[in-house]
């Protein structure tokens, strides 16, 4: 099974015109009466932090499924309407990897039938960032077919990888006249095919994927900054440089963390390491000071983690410039790559 396509590299910010498109969306939007929250049925899972179970037409849904939980949310125009947490008491995913495709599948019909959403709408879905990897070339102008043979030749070079068991994407960013900047973006097929398998026993077909790192590069919308996604399980980074990741990293603990100070401790770590590699591979092109960076995630709170994030990295801490709109009450960090999934479209 050909799976869907994952990265639209060159959308990750929107354009003038696609902001004041969703402006003009926004504005036509009515706020309708919240429903009833059904209940749950005996021995199906219990929803936590749902919005209301259908506000507006839901033209769009994104799932991210991490190792504690099933997160997702429903938009309409660029509203979210609806947003829910379903525990997974059973291990369907281990490491950010599905690790049981018909248990997972089981419980996003089941969520699905009990929000009364339908298994046709539009869905996006997070893959994880673990082992993916990304790269930028400078290729040589060239045809369509000899440019597919350069990116996987320079890729493995470059990446030092083999390339049988990945999928590669690949975009050009910027065209010169004897040359051209390509990015390129290297997946380990398991998760995905996994991923896959799930939504068909969930009889749902994706309109498409994301990696977690790149989702949240959308969601925190800035041309130059450092994201990272913390959760008790693992985390995510990216490096954005001139609106292109640079760098892109997910990090799984084995085991979740409660402890605030491990987490930080590991962001730390990762931090300093992402930002080492970047200045030694990119010098003619250090990353801006004053880029901000934008924290996410469920242990991604508190004052006390921003400032030792700002004094760590010498940056300023940052937040996102959202295009999409939702309640006071939505936990917008704790589903940030949910938004950064909605911002694909």
């Amino acid at each position: 099974m050909k799976p869907p396509e994952i990265p639209d590299i060159r959308k990750y910010l929107p354009s003038p015109a696609r902001i004041r498109s969703a402006i003009e969306s926004i504005m036509t939007l009515r706020p309708s009466r919240p429903a009833q929250t059904p209940k749950a049925a005996a021995g199906e899972e219990v929803l936590d932090s749902m919005g209301p179970p259908i506000a507006l037409d839901v033209q769009l849904v994104t799932l991210v499924a991490e190792d504690e939980s099933l997160k997702l949310i429903a938009v309409a125009g660029n509203r979210v309407v609806l947003w829910a947490k379903i525990p997974l008491d059973q291990p369907a995913v281990r490491n950010g990897i599905v690790v049981d495709s018909r248990l997972l599948g089981a419980v996003i019909a089941s969520t699905f039938r009990r929000l009364k959403l339908s298994s046709h709408s539009p869905v996006i879905c997070a893959i994880s960032g673990l082992y993916a990897s990304s790269t930028l070339l400078d290729l040589p102008k060239a045809s369509d077919s000899m440019l597919e043979s350069l990116v996987y030749d320079e890729t493995s070079r470059e990446l030092g990888i083999q390339l049988d068991d990945r999928y590669l994407y690949w975009q050009t960013v910027e065209s010169r006249h004897f040359g051209q900047t390509v990015f390129v973006l290297a997946v380990p097929r398991e998760p995905v095919l996994a991923m896959v398998k799930a939504l068909d026993h969930a009889g749902i077909r994706p309109q498409s994927m994301d990696l977690t790192p790149l989702a949240l590069v959308r969601w925190a919308n800035h041309l130059d900054a450092i994201v990272a996604g913390l959760e008790p399980t693992g985390l995510d980074l990216a490096i954005v440089v001139n609106g292109i990741p640079r760098f892109i990293k997910t990090v799984h603990f084995g085991e979740p963390i409660d402890d605030e100070s491990v987490i930080r401790d590991r962001l730390s770590n990762e931090l300093s390491e992402a930002l080492d590699w970047y200045e030694g591979r990119h010098p003619e092109q250090p990353l801006d000071q004053i880029a901000p960076v934008c924290l996410a995630g469920s242990m991604a709170t508190g004052i006390a983690l921003a400032e030792f994030v700002r004094n760590r990295t010498g940056h300023p801490i940052g937040r996102p410039a959202p295009l999409l709109v939702y309640p006071k009450d939505f936990p917008a960090s704790e589903y940030a790559v949910n938004i950064g999934l909605a911002l694909k479209r």
